[in-house]
């Protein structure tokens, strides 16, 4: 009679760790199988007592292993189409009260059969006292990357706020944002891709 335990490897090899964890004169005893992404390890019945705890181990550890493998399992991922956290805020630029609409959220991106397969962070500042924002211009604010993105557009140079840094771009203190007397935003609403 064997004893079947169900362990979630994903590179298809025999982990040693479980030979590892059998007494040595057993070792040889242990096979693997497989089975799609999984391992079926078959380990003989006729241990003795005195290696029961070591069994209880090995099977700790498979429950564990399993359980940690379907946690990661592929599953279809689930994109929300509309996700968006709006706020408003005022800024002074040209010695003139700005106040805003600021928006933060994703655009999804679908695939040909009309699904969304990803999604785009974006933050978007509207300046929220025009009444006919027919004629108003919109700015793509980004710098590019990689690893960049549009985050110093964002918090350095175009948007409404500013990190307090010193003229070489180093943080000073104390650490947090001030207002941009500078923004664009008097004149042009703006949109941050990924920020």
């Amino acid at each position: 009679m064997k004893a079947y335990l169900l362990a979630c490897c994903s590179n298809k090899r025999p982990p040693d760790f479980i030979k590892s964890s059998l007494p040595e004169t057993d070792r040889h005893d242990v096979s693997f199988t497989h089975w799609d992404d999984y391992q079926i390890c078959e380990i003989p019945y006729g241990f003795k007592k005195s290696n029961f705890n070591h069994m209880k181990k090995l099977s700790l550890a498979f429950l564990m292993l399993f359980c940690f493998g379907i946690s990661f399992a592929q599953t279809e991922r689930q994109i929300e189409v509309e996700s968006k956290v709006e706020s408003t805020g005022e800024v002074t630029i040209k010695g003139k009260r700005v106040p805003y609409k600021a928006t933060a959220g994703t655009q999804p991106v679908w695939n040909e059969k009309g699904k969304p397969i990803a999604s785009l962070f974006y933050t978007y500042y509207e300046r929220s006292d025009v009444s006919y924002k027919a004629n108003r211009p919109l700015v793509i604010s980004f710098n590019g990357g990689p690893g960049s993105a549009s985050i110093w557009m964002h918090l350095a140079y175009t948007g409404p706020v500013l990190l307090n840094i010193d003229d070489e771009g180093y943080p000073v203190q104390p650490y947090g944002t001030r207002a941009n007397p500078h923004s664009i935003l008097d004149v042009a609403d703006i949109v941050y891709i990924d920020p």
